[in-house]
C-alpha cells in the first residue's frame, strides 16, 4: 500500500536529513570522513589565506619587519595554500568516486525494493510515478542533500569566523549585510519548493513522452508506425505534452528572474555605499591598507558566505521534498510471502473452494464463487469470451494475487499458511505478454532455471522439442536490433523460445496461455505433444481460443462466463450439453467451414 504525502517541515527537513545521513553511512564511512575533510578546508583555508595577506600588507607599508619577515610569511602563504590545494583535489578525487559507486548501489537497492512489492502494485501509475522519481532523484535527493549538509557547515564555519573580523570592525555594517541574503533565502526557498512541485506534477505527463519516444525507437513498433503513418501524429502529441511541461516551468522562471533581478540591484546598492565609507576610512588613514583588504574582502566573503548558508539551507527544502517521494517509495508495504510459513515440496492437488475475487474501488465481482479441483497428471483447458474471468483465475492460481475470499487448499493445506516463494516455484508460466531477451537463445532458455548446471546439448534437446532446431547452431548469437549482427526472430520463433523457456524450468505446475497464439499449423501439433510429453506427471492448465487437438484431448475443460465456472468436462460431453463450450466449438466449425467453401471457389 502507498504512503499519503506529507507536507516538508523544519521537523521533516531534520528527519530526512538524518535519513539519508544513515544511508549514506551506511554505504561508505570513508566517503563521510572525505566530506568533512573537504567542509572543514573549505570553512577555513580561505580566512587564514586572507589574514596572512593582511599581515603581509600592514608589514610592507608600515615597515614593521626586515623583508626577511615578508619573505617568511610569503612563503608560509603559499606553502599553506598549496598544500591545502593538494589535499582538496584529492579529498574531491575520493568524493567523486565515492559518488559513481553510490549511483550503482542505490540503483540495487531501488531494483532490490522493487523485486519485493506486490504484483498489484504495478497495476496502479502511482507506484510507476514512485519508481521513476526514486531512480530520477536519488543521487540528487541523497547525496545532495548530505553534500550540501557539509557544505552548510563550509559556510557556517567561514560566516562565523567573518562575522568576528566585521563585529570588531563596525557592527551596523554586519547587520545590513546579511539583511539582504536573508531576502533572498526566503524568496529562494519559495520557488525552488515551487519547482520541485511542478516537477512532481509533471511526471506523468513525462513518462507519456518517455513512452511516445520507445515506441517511435523500438523496432518491433517502427513497422506498424511506419504503414499507419503516426510518426508525425506522435511527434506532435510528444510536443505538446513536453509544452504543456514548460508552460508552468517558464512562468515560474520569468517570476524568479523578476524578483532575483530587483534583489540584485539593492545588492549592488548597498556593496557601492560600504566600499565608499570604507575606501573613506583608509583614504584619512583611521584603517591601514592590509585592514581595507581583510575588510573589504571580509564583507564581501560574508555576504557570500550567508548568502550559500541561505542558499544551501533553501536547497535542504526542496531536497527534503524528494526524499519524501523517496522514503515513500521504500515504505511501499512489501509482499507478504508468508516467509515463516509451510515450505511444500510439490504440488499435487489444488483446491477452490467458494474462491470470489473483487478488485479495489471495483463493485463488481470478477470471480465469483469458484469451486474447483486440479490434481497431478491432468490436463486442464480453460475457456471463455474476453473478461469472462480467466486471466484474475490464472493470477490466483500463479499466486500473484493473494487478497481473494475463499479458500485455496495446496495438498490440503491451505494457501494462506504456505511459504508463497516455496509454490511460486513450483509453478512454471508461459505467459501471452512473454519476455522477448535481447540476449541470446541460449540465454532466454536458461532463464527458465537459471541456478541449474546445463549440459552441453541440454539447450539443443530443448530447442529440438520446440521446433527450434534450424536456429540452433546460432544458439549463442545475440538477438534483437538493437545490437550488431543481432539476429532477427519471427514472432512465432519468439514464442517458441518462450515456451522452451517455461518447459525447463521443470516445475510442478503449468500454465500456458495461448501457447499456440503465434505458433503454425504444422508445429502446433508437434509442441502440443512435447507438452504432454514433458509434463506428462504435472498439473498442465491451457488458456485456448482456438479449438485444436489439445482441448479435444484434455482431461477437463473448464468454461467461464461472467466470473462463474459454467461448464466442467471433457470435449465429448461439454458437446453434449450444448452450452457455450458447444457454442463456441460450433461457432469455429462454422468459420473453418465457410473458409473451405471460399478456398473450394463458387460454383456455378
Amino acid at each position: 500500500m502507498i504512503m499519503k504525502k506529507k507536507d516538508v517541515t523544519t521537523k521533516g527537513l531534520f528527519l530526512n536529513i538524518l535519513w539519508s545521513l544513515k544511508r549514506v553511512y551506511c554505504y561508505s564511512k570513508r566517503y563521510f570522513i572525505c566530506l568533512c575533510i573537504d567542509s572543514i578546508l573549505s570553512g577555513v583555508t580561505p580566512i587564514i589565506l586572507l589574514l596572512i595577506i593582511q599581515k603581509v600588507i600592514d608589514c610592507i607599508q608600515y615597515r614593521t619587519g626586515d623583508f626577511r619577515t615578508v619573505i617568511i610569511w610569503m612563503v608560509f602563504l603559499s606553502c599553506f595554500e598549496l598544500l591545502s590545494t593538494i589535499f582538496q583535489i584529492f579529498t574531491q578525487l575520493k568524493i567523486e568516486n565515492y559518488e559513481l559507486q553510490f549511483d550503482a548501489y542505490f540503483q540495487e537497492n531501488i531494483l532490490t525494493k522493487v523485486s519485493l512489492l506486490d504484483c498489484k502494485d504495478f497495476e496502479r501509475s502511482k507506484t510507476y510515478d514512485l519508481i521513476n522519481r526514486t531512480q530520477y532523484d536519488a543521487n540528487a535527493g541523497i547525496l545532495g542533500s548530505v553534500k550540501t549538509l557539509f557544505s552548510l557547515v563550509s559556510s557556517v564555519i567561514s560566516t562565523i569566523s567573518y562575522m568576528i573580523i566585521i563585529l570588531k570592525y563596525n557592527i551596523a555594517i554586519f547587520f545590513i549585510v546579511i539583511v539582504l541574503p536573508i531576502v533572498r533565502y526566503l524568496f529562494e526557498k519559495k520557488y525552488n519548493l515551487l519547482e520541485y512541485e511542478v516537477e512532481k506534477q509533471n511526471t506523468e505527463k513525462l513518462r507519456k513522452c518517455s513512452y511516445i519516444s520507445h515506441i517511435l525507437t523500438n523496432a518491433e513498433h517502427f513497422k506498424e508506425i511506419k504503414m499507419f503513418n503516426l510518426f508525425n501524429f506522435f511527434i506532435r502529441k510528444y510536443k505538446n505534452i513536453k509544452n504543456i511541461c514548460n508552460i508552468e516551468f517558464i512562468k515560474l522562471h520569468n517570476k524568479r528572474a523578476i524578483t532575483y533581478g530587483i534583489i540584485s540591484l539593492f545588492e549592488l546598492l548597498v556593496d557601492f555605499m560600504i566600499t565608499v565609507f570604507i575606501i573613506i576610512q583608509a583614504f584619512n588613514h583611521i584603517i591601514s591598507i592590509g585592514f581595507f583588504v581583510l575588510y573589504n574582502n571580509s564583507i564581501d566573503s560574508l555576504k557570500g558566505s550567508v548568502l550559500s548558508m541561505f542558499s544551501q539551507l533553501s536547497f535542504l527544502y526542496k531536497n527534503s521534498a524528494m526524499i519524501e517521494q523517496i522514503k515513500e517509495f521504500f515504505n511501499i508495504e512489501e509482499e507478504d510471502i508468508n516467509k515463516d510459513g509451510i515450505v511444500i515440496g510439490e504440488i499435487n492437488t489444488i483446491k477452490f473452494k467458494g474462491v470470489s475475487y473483487q478488485y479495489q474501488n471495483q463493485n463488481e465481482y470478477v470471480l465469483k464463487n469458484i469451486n474447483l479441483e486440479i490434481e497431478s497428471g491432468k490436463t486442464y483447458i480453460i475457456m471463455g469470451n474476453n473478461g469472462s474471468g480467466k486471466s484474475t483465475l490464472m493470477k490466483i492460481i500463479m499466486g500473484i494475487y493473494n487478497d481473494y475470499e475463499g479458500e485455496i487448499l495446496i495438498n490440503n493445506i491451505d494457501r494462506r499458511n504456505i511459504n508463497l516463494d516455496s509454490y511460486r516455484n513450483k509453478v512454471g508460466v508461459l505467459f501471452q505478454d512473454y519476455i522477448k531477451f535481447e540476449t541470446s537463445i541460449s540465454d532466454n532458455i536458461r532463464y527458465g532455471k537459471i541456478d541449474a548446471n546445463y549440459k552441453k546439448d541440454d539447450i539443443d534437446e530443448v530447442m529440438g522439442k520446440v521446433q527450434l532446431d534450424d536456429l540452433i547452431l546460432k544458439k549463442n548469437q545475440q538477438l534483437g536490433y538493437q545490437f550488431n549482427e543481432g539476429l532477427q526472430l519471427s514472432i512465432g520463433q519468439w514464442q517458441k523460445i518462450a515456451l522452451g523457456r517455461t518447459l525447463v524450468s521443470d516445475r510442478d505446475l503449468y500454465i500456458f496461455d495461448e501457447p499456440n497464439a503465434s505458433i503454425d499449423l504444422v508445429s502446433e501439433n508437434a509442441i502440443f505433444n512435447t507438452i504432454a510429453e514433458d509434463s506428462k506427471e504435472k498439473i498442465k492448465i491451457v488458456i485456448v481460443h482456438r479449438f485444436n487437438k489439445i482441448v479435444e484431448s484434455a482431461d477437463f475443460i473448464i468454461t467461464i462466463d461472467n466470473g462463474h465456472i459454467i461448464e466442467i468436462g471433457n470435449h465429448n460431453e461439454l458437446i453434449k450439453n450444448k452450452g457455450l463450450y458447444y457454442n463456441l466449438y460450433k461457432l469455429q466449425n462454422d468459420v473453418v467451414s465457410d473458409n473451405a467453401d471460399i478456398k473450394g471457389g463458387v460454383k456455378c
